[in-house]
């Protein structure tokens, strides 16, 4: 009978190693260029897709609340002011594409005079070299955004503003999406990563409900047929409060690459 293998971390000797860690150099060198030729080959492409869906009817806000990592961050209160979205961009260094910054552009609104919002991650001073392993949330810094809210009651921020942090005991609360992303300055609390590496690329796909991310909502999943017979399942007594299961998650998980 064979020997059974179960999982274990392994090491190298010390001459297998240095040739490992030399190996390893040389593929992040290389994710590198090709992550740099990639953002050459879309910029065209993203620049025409903006024309395309340019009088889409709420094509950026609804791409939005159909990406469940961006859902969970819209509260109620945004949904008016999203509805004014009209593009979105975001953009880096061909050179050296760790930082980014993210632009919202809006038609005229009753919420704010800002014709567009830019939310802009740069590196942190303690930021790894290109060449080494890089971690979004750990290794950029987000600047808070300025907004010019026409008047308190229409000020999202106030109305709804983002209580606790994702790794303190405080239970997190993310208010208002533009208290979350655009006011926030917590490198722990942000959607930068997501909107930039997961949501911006893929918008027509959010937009379609065509991706392969789990999060999406699948409508069929929520059907009458299967809510009854989830009912079926429960025990007689178990008392069900369907309000609650409609409601946002209050903690979120953060991105980290």
């Amino acid at each position: 009978m064979s020997a059974v293998h179960v999982p274990t971390p392994a090491t190298f000797d010390e001459a297998h190693q240095t040739k490992v860690d030399a190996l390893l150099k040389e593929f992040q060198k290389t994710e590198i260029e090709i992550m740099k030729h990639e953002l050459k080959l879309t910029e065209p492409l993203f620049k025409k897709r903006a024309e395309i869906v340019a009088d889409v009817k709420d094509f950026w806000f609804q791409a939005l609340v159909n990406c469940m990592a961006t859902n969970v961050y819209i509260d109620d209160v945004d949904h008016e002011a999203l509805s004014h979205l009209s593009n979105i961009t975001v953009e880096r260094d061909l050179e050296d594409p760790r930082a980014a910054s993210v632009t919202f552009e809006f038609r005229e609104n009753p919420y704010f005079t800002n014709a567009s919002l830019t939310k802009k991650f740069t590196l942190a001073p303690d930021a790894v070299s290109l060449e080494d392993d890089f971690n979004f949330v750990e290794h950029t810094v987000p600047e808070k955004t300025e907004i010019d809210w026409k008047s308190d009651d229409k000020n999202l921020v106030k109305l709804k503003p983002t209580v606790g942090g994702q790794s303190g005991d405080e239970e997190f609360e993310p208010g208002s999406f533009f208290s979350t992303f655009f006011d926030n300055t917590n490198k722990e609390g942000g959607i930068g990563h997501t909107i930039i590496a997961e949501f911006y690329p893929k918008a027509i796909e959010f937009y379609m409900g065509e991706t392969d991310d789990a999060d999406i909502y699948d409508m069929e999943d929520f059907s009458d047929d299967d809510e009854e017979d989830e009912e079926d399942d429960d025990d007689d007594d178990r008392e069900i409060d369907l309000e609650a299961e409609d409601e946002r998650p209050s903690k979120k998980a953060k991105s980290n690459k």
